[in-house]
């Protein structure tokens, strides 16, 4: 058999609430699960951007100073 070599990588959040009767006894589970790859994909360009443009203002600064 052949493989593809598709690998695809998610993150994900998942939440479970256990919901109970009014004897307090367990009777429902509420499952809930989130895709947020992007979000997190997002916020790495973002952080990486603002390190950029940390490292583009030092070297400025420093050129400034020494020319």
């Amino acid at each position: 058999m052949g493989r593809c070599g598709l690998a695809i990588t998610s993150t994900i959040i998942s939440r479970v609430s256990l919901i109970r009767d009014i004897d307090n006894r367990p009777v429902q589970f509420v499952v809930s699960v989130e895709d947020i790859t992007q979000k997190k994909q997002n916020e790495s360009k973002l952080a990486a951007a603002k390190l950029a443009e940390a490292a583009n203002k030092a070297k400025s600064e420093f050129l400034a100073w020494h020319l």
